[in-house]
């Protein structure tokens, strides 16, 4: 887009504009057969967040003519779901507010709406939602919007269930191939990592955290007996939209504090060169880089490294 001229870079805009109008803009409108217009349905909506508004206000605040604006208001007066106040002698200062027929009006477009929009969302793959919604706060900030943090959600760490290790794993699948582009056999080996835990898993060499938000997983670690005194480090995972809360510094910790306490003298891990998030945690933690080799198996060229932690000097 910066390399484009200023009449491309117009005509982007409005072609995003027609088509937010065109597929986004019916979601907020009343019902079929309603009586009220999508500018009608924007006051009320307006008026039941923000109550006691002028009209100057307003018309501010949804980019309306102040006088288009005010008959509007007088339809609605007239239908008895908004009221105004007498506090001043100038109609455009008098406060607005809903009625209870308004306030019950507004309960029924709000369902209306949210069925709508829960309908579109469905029909996005799920691994979009985080990025999307950045990506619509990234240009409301761009034009001057305060757009409130999105809370995050409390997160719990937990050993794992019956059926999370083949749910995480199909995750880790599905970003690895989304976010680093491997494909090939990359599928196969972690579907072998996770079914040889299944089928070996030891409660006194092994472990399986969980990380676990608003009921769903959203991370995972495991450790796994490879040697006498060496465990390693696998399906460490974390949730693109649950990153940056500290899970995967947390997934790791508790890795480390597993292995310490099983007696291990090493921790190792393998990963590729492209996962930086990952090789910053993990030099945090204490790991090291160990070596690396070529790797061609999973539909790009990577650098395989092995990442090592010393536990405890071999006695």
């Amino acid at each position: 887009m910066s390399q484009l001229g200023l009449d491309e870079k117009i005509a982007a805009l409005r072609r995003f504009t027609r088509f937010f109008s065109q597929r986004l803009g019916p979601l907020e409108a009343g019902p079929a057969g309603s009586s009220y217009s999508a500018t009608e349905v924007r006051v009320l909506s307006e008026l039941a967040v923000y109550d006691h508004r002028t009209v100057t206000a307003l018309s501010r605040s949804l980019g309306l003519d102040a006088g288009y604006l005010s008959r509007v208001i007088r339809r609605l007066e007239t239908t008895g779901v908004v009221s105004k106040s007498s506090d001043s002698s100038d109609s455009r200062q008098q406060p607005l507010s809903l009625t209870a027929d308004g306030r019950a009006e507004v309960r029924t477009l709000e369902q209306i709406a949210t069925t709508r929009y829960a309908s579109l969302v469905r029909t996005l793959p799920p691994h979009i939602h985080a990025p999307l919604l950045d990506a619509m706060e990234r240009i409301e900030s761009a034009f001057g919007a305060d757009v409130p943090a999105r809370d995050a959600a409390p997160w719990l760490l937990r050993p794992h269930r019956v059926g999370d290790l083949s749910v995480v794993t199909q995750r880790l699948i599905a970003s690895a191939a989304e976010e680093f582009e491997l494909a090939g056999a990359y599928e196969t080996v972690m579907l072998g990592v996770a079914a040889h835990l299944l089928e070996r898993f030891n409660a006194e060499d092994d472990c399986a955290w969980i990380a676990e938000r608003e009921g769903a997983p959203v991370g995972s670690v495991v450790v796994r007996r490879v040697g006498e005194t060496t465990a390693e480090l696998t399906l460490l995972h974390v949730e693109s939209r649950a990153r940056g809360i500290g899970i995967g510094r947390r997934l790791i910790a508790e890795a480390v504090d597993f292995a310490t306490r099983a007696g291990y003298h090493t921790m190792e891990l393998e990963l590729f060169d492209v996962m930086k998030t990952a090789r910053l945690l993990l030099h945090a933690a204490g790991f090291r880089h160990a070596g690396e080799v070529p790797d061609t198996r999973f539909g790009r060229s990577v650098q395989m490294q092995t990442w090592r932690l010393v536990l405890r000097d071999a006695d």
